[in-house]
């Protein structure tokens, strides 16, 4: 417990560094000056709609894939049960997702180790969704720093759908692997099906910052933006930084940096950090209660009852 601890402080520590340095480093005049101006009602206005979306639609994809898998979660619930991991997502995504292995693993009774294999399916399925997005996007950009990281994208592209495919083929001498196993049970329309659901969920962070970025005077086409939000994902996710705090505006600054004015994209980047945290800390404040409680009371054993023997006793 006392390392956990001191792990998620040196995170923080290491995240607000990572801010910190950024906005040393940066015109800080020109930063404030970019800040002033953002249009804030119109950025916040589209950050609350995005928001619903992600859950509704993230919870959707969840209900589905574990639905395939025996798992059968109604769609309401699960957007309760996604809703209220959200509280955890301020230490990291993979906590965030390990309290809903176990929220699942409760409510439809799917063992853990299942429900954590299925977690890791829907892992690969999230990298080869935003390694395929910005690959294909990058395709009509010149830009030489996307073009630098084209073979990389095309190589965790090839490399992942080949596991797949690995898994799809040997599904009888894998099938004891946990992994693997999940992989043949969804077999290749259901793994075609949940990279294209997770490609479209990804689409729509895209189509945030498009929506969003001209609120700091920042006007890019979508392409541009497909090419590199992505990227900008899936540093953000690594388990480095808390939410992605520091990686996330950093690779947002050197992707961007080069297309608009580095203290707009920086000023953007800082609001986009607070929109992935403050806005969703609140839903799991009002929703972790009532999840928490409920599985404390589901976990409690049941009262043995007597039968009409023991009670004429």
């Amino acid at each position: 417990m006392r390392a956990r601890t001191l792990a998620s402080f040196g995170s923080w520590a290491l995240a607000l560094a990572m801010l910190a340095l950024l906005v040393y480093r940066a015109d800080r005049g020109a930063l404030w000056a970019a800040l002033q101006s953002a249009e804030l009602v119109r950025y916040g206005i589209a950050s609350a709609v995005f928001v619903g979306v992600w859950l509704a639609f993230d919870a959707y994809i969840l209900g589905w894939l574990f639905g395939r898998l025996g798992a059968a979660i109604p769609w309401h619930e699960m957007v309760r049960l996604r809703g209220a991991t959200y509280l955890l997502l301020a230490l990291s995504l993979h906590v965030a997702n390990a309290a809903m292995i176990g929220l699942v693993q409760q409510r439809s009774g799917v063992s853990l180790a299942r429900a954590a294999a299925s977690m890791l399916v829907m892992y690969a399925g999230d990298l080869t969704a935003l390694c395929g997005v910005s690959l294909l996007a990058s395709l009509g950009v010149s830009s030489p720093l996307v073009s630098a990281l084209r073979p990389v994208l095309a190589g965790l592209t090839l490399g992942l759908l080949g596991l797949f495919a690995v898994g799809l083929i040997m599904r009888r001498r894998l099938a004891g692997r946990p992994f693997f196993g999940v992989v043949a049970d969804l077999g290749a329309l259901d793994v075609a099906a949940l990279i294209g659901l997770r490609a479209a969920f990804y689409g729509t962070f895209v189509a945030f910052a498009w929506v969003t970025l001209p609120a700091l005077q920042i006007d890019l086409p979508l392409h541009e933006i497909a090419a590199r939000m992505p990227v900008v994902m899936g540093i953000g996710a690594l388990p480095i930084t808390p939410a992605g705090l520091g990686t996330t505006q950093a690779a947002m600054l050197a992707l961007f940096g080069e297309l608009a004015d580095p203290s707009h994209v920086l000023a953007y980047a800082l609001l986009y950090g607070l929109t992935l945290v403050g806005l969703r800390i609140p839903i799991g404040a009002v929703l972790a209660p009532g999840m928490l409680g409920r599985s404390r009371a589901e976990s409690r054993p049941k009262p043995r009852r007597e039968t009409r023997g023991e009670a004429t006793q």
